[in-house]
């Protein structure tokens, strides 16, 4: 064999998706060492109270914490890190998501920065996943006072945007599509088409497809209504589609002419691989992981294209 050769050596994936027990283990060092970590109010947060409840969302989810299935691989004595490290990459992965759930993690800078830590370790270990950072958003117009123990409690209705786990791909179809479309969706007045998005991204992680493909071609029209909101653009909420609402947005210049028939081409891929419409018993064609995620990259760059078109 030539050691020389000038051919080159086909390269890696950059990123694999199993959550090993080093991983897991570099997750609970986190957890445990979060009192001291910079925005943590002293006294509102302890190791021992996240566990308490993160077991009580863990049993309602579940029913039951994961025990290991032979005594030999047992790595703690509290139940909730065993579970922890007894379940699979899913449940692994919920069980994080339910850590930021949990009432004594609070809000604010505290859990940004157990995300950026936790973010480092995914890219580190080379995992493909990564969380969403957590956000406060006003749903609404200010509330109406509310008499609280003889005096008045006034505020803006919010809506909390806990961290979520999303799947990512080559780097850079993540941080050019859809890293930059996360951060446009956390615009209060993008609020559904934020939710309808990470339904996306934990529709994959669960296997389901078609739902996946159905959730990015919600998201996608609810940017395309809030952009004909926003510009005071008439549309029918209840008739108008996909491909209507691009025209709508085309015929009032947010783009090109050009643009058209990619940008409905999101609506077509619902119809076909989605499941918002039945099939029958034999479809002509079955969503596949890569359907969905190819789905997911090019939602986000539509979305994160039009988003910035329409200068929100």
């Amino acid at each position: 064999m030539d050691l020389y050769s000038q051919q080159p050596h086909p390269v890696a994936s950059r990123y694999h998706y199993s959550v090993h027990e080093k991983v897991r283990l570099r997750i609970i060092r986190v957890f445990e060492q979060h009192e001291n970590a910079p925005g943590v109010s002293k006294g509102h947060y302890s190791f021992g109270m996240l566990l308490q409840q993160v077991s009580e969302l863990a049993e309602a989810k579940y029913g039951h914490l994961t025990v290991p299935y032979y005594e030999a691989t047992r790595i703690s004595d509290n139940p909730v890190i065993q579970h922890f490290f007894s379940s699979n990459d899913q449940q692994a992965l919920e069980f994080i998501e339910m850590c930021f759930v949990a009432r004594t993690m609070g809000l604010g800078d505290g859990p940004r920065d157990a995300v950026q830590r936790i973010n480092r370790i995914f890219e580190e270990e080379r995992v493909g996943y990564e969380l969403t950072m957590p956000a406060i958003r006003e749903t609404g117009k200010r509330a109406k006072p509310i008499k609280l123990l003889g005096g008045f409690l006034r505020g803006t209705p919010v809506t909390v945007d806990y961290p979520k786990i999303v799947r990512k791909g080559e780097r850079t179809v993540h941080e050019l599509a859809v890293q930059p479309a996360l951060e446009a969706l956390r615009d209060p007045r993008l609020s559904v088409a934020n939710a309808e998005l990470l339904d996306a991204f934990a529709a994959v992680q669960k296997g389901n497809y078609a739902d996946a493909i159905t959730s990015c071609g919600s998201a996608f029209e609810s940017v395309l209504k809030t952009i004909c909101d926003e510009k005071r653009w008439a549309y029918d909420a209840n008739k108008d589609t996909c491909a209507r609402l691009v025209e709508i947005c085309r015929d009032n210049g947010l783009f090109p002419p050009l643009y058209f028939e990619g940008l409905k081409f999101v609506g077509t891929v619902r119809n076909k691989l989605g499941d918002a419409h039945g099939k029958g018993p034999t479809p002509a064609h079955v969503a596949g992981r890569e359907h969905a995620e190819h789905m997911i990259a090019m939602t986000c760059a539509h979305i994160d294209f039009l988003v910035r078109l329409a200068g929100f």
